[in-house]
């Protein structure tokens, strides 16, 4: 925090959130953020870290649909084939032996799982799941930003780190 301080007064930056309604959006937006990341923290305990990574970067995949449906963003035929492609990998990162076991009947997963809390491959689904789902909230608060009126855009960013 201290470190934002600093960078506020060397780029000549005030720390005026402009007006009530924006200060409610900006700690709308960081409440959400800051559960999301504690989320994810604590899925790198539960499910392998290449599978974690990959769902969360899928979270613009969410803001470009819920953009759609929010704010009525037109959509083009090859985003939506991007989009479908998109989710078609996420599902690849979170179910890959399943996909693997239809490539190939002889395949069987082999993990001791000795690093997770959960062992069970149908655990490791669910999370997958209970991961992916939590990027709704993460977009609706990326969205969110479009409703802060009176607030830069670095400013914004600057004040999710204090």
């Amino acid at each position: 925090m201290v470190s934002h301080v600093i960078l506020c007064r060397i780029f000549g930056l005030s720390l005026d959130f402009g007006s009530r309604e924006d200060l409610k959006w900006l700690l709308f937006r960081n409440t959400v953020m800051v559960v999301q990341q504690l989320f994810y923290t604590w899925m790198y305990f539960v499910i392998p870290y290449p599978i974690v990574n990959g769902i969360f970067l899928s979270g613009p995949l969410f803001v470009f649909i819920l953009d759609y449906y929010i704010n009525g963003v037109t959509v083009n035929r090859s985003q939506i084939y991007g989009i479908i492609v998109g989710f078609f990998g996420v599902m690849l990162v979170i179910n890959g032996d399943l996909v693997m076991s239809l490539f190939d009947p002889n395949y069987h997963p082999h993990s001791n799982y000795q690093n997770y809390l959960y062992d069970s491959l149908s655990a490791k689904i669910l999370f997958s799941f209970l991961a992916l789902a939590s990027n709704i909230p993460w977009a609706l608060a990326i969205l969110s930003q479009k409703k802060i009126k009176q607030v830069a855009g670095i400013k914004i960013s600057l004040f999710l780190g204090i």
